[in-house]
């Protein structure tokens, strides 16, 4: 992954529309379009794949007799791969429902036990999930929460996690469709070109995660 910087890539999409660069994506209005553009494109390739990239591991020590633990720096944009508990070594489910986790949740005797099921319940203060455990831990266990956390583009320096050249493609291609045909590349054959480049760059990907094939352009 070449891990350009948000500008980098606005400025190579500035480029490929026959554009001037600019020093800074706020320097006039058709960079900040074209920024708009390429964040809706960072997004799609985002969610077509989990890149090994945007992986990260929150880890939570459980107390006894606690059942909700924030997961600190998650977020609202995140998906969970896995929850696993590290020191016995073994997954945890999802509840089945809501409703089924907490009927056990809020009995008088809740149990207490290794926690073999895990659910959402609201966030922290922070905007980060929280999350409940079943049974409820009956002493410290190192549980994982290996996610795959989507990167918000905050400033010019913020680096693209994702592979470039789909996004780059991706956001040309609307920035054509928005303005209409100008002589180039039709913004049909572009998101040809984006759609191959994606594909591609997710069979590298895979080479660090062979058993996971599944991917979709959302």
């Amino acid at each position: 992954m070449s891990q350009k910087t948000y500008l980098e890539t606005v400025n190579e999409v500035l480029v490929r529309l026959r554009e001037g660069q600019v020093t800074a994506i706020v320097d006039t209005e058709y960079s900040q379009l074209v920024a708009a553009f390429v964040r809706q494109a960072n997004g799609e390739i985002e969610d077509a794949w989990d890149w090994i990239d945007l992986r990260e591991t929150i880890q939570i020590v459980t107390q006894e007799g606690t059942l909700d633990y924030g997961l600190t720096s998650a977020g609202t944009s995140f998906r969970v791969l896995q929850v696993h508990e590290d020191t016995q070594d073994y997954d945890l489910v999802r509840a089945k429902s809501y409703a089924w986790m907490t009927s056990r949740l809020l009995t008088n005797d809740p149990e207490l036990a290794a926690p073999q099921y895990w659910d959402w319940n609201g966030r922290t203060t922070n905007g980060d999930p929280i999350a409940n455990l079943w049974p409820i831990p009956d002493q410290p266990y190192q549980i994982n929460f290996n996610l795959k956390i989507k990167q918000p583009l905050a400033d010019d320096d913020t680096r693209i996690l994702v592979p470039d050249l789909p996004v780059v493609l991706r956001a040309t291609q609307l920035a054509l469709e928005e303005r209409g045909d100008d002589g180039g590349p039709s913004a049909p054959s572009l998101g040809q070109q984006a759609s191959s480049a994606l594909s591609d760059a997710i069979v590298y990907d895979t080479n660090m995660y062979y058993d996971e094939t599944n991917w979709a352009w959302v």
